[in-house]
C-alpha cells in the first residue's frame, strides 16, 4: 500500500507566510478527495491552530503533548508533572514566561512584552504595537497571570525565549521527566519527553491500525527531528535547520512557496 498520510509541520514547512491559504485548502481537500490525510504536527497550540478553522484529519499540536482526531476530539494529553511545572516557573519566572494548556496559552508577561518579544524575533524594534495589530495567537494569550496561578495550571508545554543556555541545561538535568525540543535556537519549547512530534505520530498510526511504511514526514525546525526520525519517508525543505536537514531522508527544493503540498500530492498519486 502507498502512502496515504501525511505529517507535516505548519510554519515554515506547510504554510506560506504562516497562513493557511486557499491553496494549500484546495490541495489539502484534493488529497482527502483521493482518500489521503494530512495531519498537522506542530508546535502551536492547539488553540492556535483552530483559530484558522482548518479541516484537519487529525491534529497533533504543543509538540506531540495534545492530539486531537477526526472529529476534533481530544485522545491524548500528556500534562507535565505539576511539580516540573513549580519548579519551571520559580527557575525562569523572572523573564516572560509561556504556559500551554488544552484550553489555552497564559503569561507572566504582559501583552506588550509579549509583542516586544515578537517583533525582536523578526529583527524589528520593540516599538509598542495596538492589540488588534497584534498576530493572532498573541492576542489569545492571557497576559499578566500571577507564578501561583501558573503553577495551578494543566501545563502541557512550557516556552521560554533566551533562557541562559547554563541554566537551562542545569534545570533539565534536574528534571529527567522533560525535554526541550524548539522550533528554532533561541526559544525554549519544553514538554514530557514522551510528548514529542515523533511520539504522537506513531500514537496516531496505532490509532488508525497503519504503520509508518504508509506514511510520509515533513518538517523544518528542531523540534521536528524526532518526527523524521520516527517516519523513514521523511523530508526536510532546504530552507529548514541544520538538525532537521540531517534528520530526514531527503531535502526538499523549495522553488516555490507549495512545495511541500506539491510533494504530497506526487506521492499519493504514487
Amino acid at each position: 500500500m502507498g502512502v496515504t498520510l501525511f505529517f507535516t509541520d505548519l510554519d515554515g514547512t506547510f504554510m506560506v507566510n504562516h497562513q493557511l491559504d486557499d491553496t494549500l485548502r484546495q490541495g489539502t481537500k484534493r488529497i482527502r478527495d483521493q482518500g489521503g490525510h494530512v495531519i498537522f504536527t506542530t508546535g502551536r497550540p492547539s488553540v492556535s491552530v483552530w483559530q484558522m478553522e482548518p479541516e484537519v484529519d487529525w491534529l497533533i499540536a504543543a509538540n506531540g503533548a495534545l492530539i486531537y482526531d477526526d472529529e476534533g476530539e481530544l485522545v491524548s494529553e500528556k500534562r507535565i508533572d505539576p511539580a516540573d511545572l513549580a519548579d519551571f516557573i520559580m527557575t525562569f519566572g523572572s523573564s516572560p514566561l509561556k504556559i500551554i494548556t488544552r484550553d489555552g496559552v497564559y503569561s507572566n508577561a504582559s501583552c506588550s512584552q509579549l509583542a516586544g518579544s515578537y517583533l525582536k524575533r523578526r529583527g524589528l524594534p520593540p516599538l509598542p504595537v495596538p492589540s488588534f495589530l497584534l498576530p493572532p495567537f498573541l492576542r489569545t494569550v492571557e497576559t499578566g497571570v500571577p507564578a501561583g496561578t501558573l503553577m495551578m495550571l494543566p501545563a502541557v508545554k512550557l516556552e521560554l525565549h533566551d533562557a541562559d543556555p547554563d541554566k537551562m541545561t542545569r534545570f533539565l538535568a534536574a528534571h529527567p521527566n522533560l525535554v526541550n525540543a524548539p522550533s528554532f535556537s533561541g526559544l525554549s519549547e519544553i514538554t514530557r519527553k514522551d510528548a514529542t512530534k515523533g511520539h504522537a505520530a506513531l500514537e496516531v498510526l496505532q490509532y488508525l491500525g497503519k504503520d509508518a511504511t504508509q506514511a510520509a514526514a515533513f518538517g523544518d525546525g528542531i523540534n521536528d527531528v524526532t518526527l523524521l526520525e520516527a517516519i523513514p519517508d521523511s523530508y526536510a525543505p532546504e530552507t529548514g535547520s541544520a538538525q532537521a536537514k540531517e534528520a530526514a531522508a531527503q531535502i526538499l527544493p523549495m522553488p516555490d512557496d507549495y512545495a511541500v503540498l506539491h510533494k504530497m500530492e506526487d506521492l499519493i498519486r504514487g
